[in-house]
Order: C-alpha cells, then sequence, then structure tokens
C-alpha cells in the first residue's frame, strides 16, 4: 500500500519537524552548552601539559602565547596550573550534566504535550474503532511510543553534540598548540566517525526491528 506507507512517512516527518522546532531557543541553548563544555573539556588538558612541563622545567611557554596574557602560564606555579586544569575539568562535567538536563526536560514537555494531544485524539473517536484493542496496547502508546518519540531530543541532542564537538575541537586544539599535521590527524577523526556512523546506523536497524516486533 504505496499510498498509507507515504502518509506514515509524511506524518512521521511532521512529527518530528515539530519535536525539533517546538521551544527552538532551547535547542540552540543545548549546543551551546554544549559547545563550552567541549572547550573547557579541551583546555584541561592543555593545562596538565603545562603543569608537567613546569615540574620537568620546560614551563608553559609552548601554550602560553595562545591564551591571554593575564593567565600568566608561564609565571605560573604548578599548583597554579594544576588548579586551571581541575576548574576547567568541572566546568566541562558541568556543563555537559546541564546539557543532558535540559535536553531531559524538554523532552518531558514534547511527551506532555503528544500525551495531551493523544488523549484528545482518544476521547474524539467513536467507541467502535477501538474495538479490537486491548487495554495494554493503548497503555503502551504513551509508556513506550510517545517517548521514543522525543528520544532525538532527550538523548540524541546532547550526546551527539557532546561527540561532535570534541571531534571538531580536539584536532583544532592539537595543530595548533602542539604543531601535530593536519592530515593524519584529520584522518583519525574521519575514521571515528565513520566507525561511529556505522555502529549508529546498525543500532538504528535493531531498534525498527523491535519496534516492528513490538
Amino acid at each position: 500500500f504505496p499510498f498509507w506507507n507515504d502518509l506514515i512517512l509524511l506524518m512521521l516527518n511532521k512529527l518530528f519537524f515539530e519535536i525539533l522546532f517546538h521551544r527552538p531557543w532551547a535547542r540552540v541553548a543545548i549546543l551551546v552548552i554544549s559547545f563550552f563544555g567541549a572547550c573547557f573539556g579541551i583546555l584541561g588538558p592543555l593545562f596538565q601539559k603545562g603543569f608537567i612541563d613546569s615540574l620537568t622545567g620546560l614551563g608553559a611557554l609552548e601554550i602560553e602565547k595562545h591564551f591571554p596574557a593575564w593567565l600568566k602560564l608561564a609565571s605560573s606555579s604548578p599548583l597554579q596550573l594544576l588548579l586551571y586544569s581541575f576548574v576547567c575539568l568541572l566546568l566541562s562535567l558541568g556543563f555537559g550534566a546541564l546539557a543532558g538536563f535540559l535536553g531531559a526536560y524538554e523532552g518531558l514537555i514534547v511527551q506532555r504535550k503528544l500525551s495531551q494531544r493523544l488523549y484528545e485524539q482518544i476521547l474524539s473517536l467513536r467507541i467502535d474503532s477501538l474495538q479490537g484493542k486491548s487495554v495494554g496496547e493503548l497503555v503502551s502508546v504513551y509508556a513506550i511510543d510517545i517517548p521514543g518519540a522525543t528520544i532525538f531530543l532527550d538523548q540524541t541532542i546532547p550526546q551527539g553534540a557532546s561527540i561532535i564537538f570534541p571531534l571538531i575541537l580536539a584536532p583544532t586544539a592539537l595543530v595548533m598548540f602542539f604543531e601535530i599535521p593536519v592530515w593524519p590527524t584529520l584522518l583519525v577523526i574521519l575514521f571515528i566517525a565513520v566507525l561511529n556512523s556505522f555502529m549508529a546506523f546498525r543500532q538504528s536497524k535493531f531498534f525498527l526491528k523491535y519496534k516492528q516486533l513490538a
């Protein structure tokens, strides 16, 4: 039945865009928060390197030129560099947790909206249209299908941003601070991205089969 298949795909696309663009400022906030978390996640190891270099007598001159002058990394004590690294680690974890919390909160808002719409739709149906539908089948729509529809919002966006931003920032930092050749770094990043995409595609196929069997 091509017509029904096209109709279902159209409804799914409409639902996807509705989930994606409902309260768009919150989606942008998740991405911005994840970006700052990735930035601090990159800065932490850089300050650790400065800490180790200061212990070995090399100082932090290599990375000082890329930072604001008021940090004075070359004249900072090892304890100060270690403190900078610890603060960056805390900020990175904090921004990551905040992005995850905001994604989960937005997911709950969308779930509430979809549940209310579905409830009103069920109330508007004729009684004979619900014949043959068990109570468990109707409950599963609220318990499984609606949370599954918002998984892109409460999991994919925060987790995807926490992966994509470091993949972009990490090679940039390696090239800028340590003068590592660009192409080997890009090849490694490309390999990691292809591998992650392949595994995600395989997982989505298993998830689709599970939903079809359910």
